[in-house]
């Protein structure tokens, strides 16, 4: 937001919020260009063939291994489920979503 209030020649002394800087460059949130980006890559593992590699790993589960102590970290997958909730997107609903081609 700093270099592009500095390209806007918005001055922080303006208080202009971060939104109405986003609307005056006719542009979209960072946040938004990578959830836009990690549900694109997702409809495309989702319809490509199930002996495919990235397919084979998104849907897989580790068998062994040690648990460490703690919270578990976040796993891509999970990432993908809060993205959705945050655009309002169920999973059951994604699969038609994606058969379909529609834009998010």
């Amino acid at each position: 937001m700093r270099a592009l209030r500095s390209i806007l020649r918005i001055r922080w002394q303006n208080r202009i919020t971060n939104l109405e800087v986003l609307d005056h460059a006719k542009s979209i949130s960072i946040k938004a260009t990578i959830i836009k980006a990690q549900l694109r890559w997702v409809g495309h593992v989702i319809r490509i063939e199930d002996c495919q590699m990235p397919r084979y790993l998104m849907y897989g589960e580790v068998q062994t291994g040690k648990q460490n102590q703690g919270r578990p970290r976040l796993r891509y997958k999970d990432m993908i489920k809060a993205n959705l909730q945050w655009c309002y997107i169920k999973l059951k609903d994604l699969g038609g979503y994606i058969m379909n081609r529609l834009k998010w």
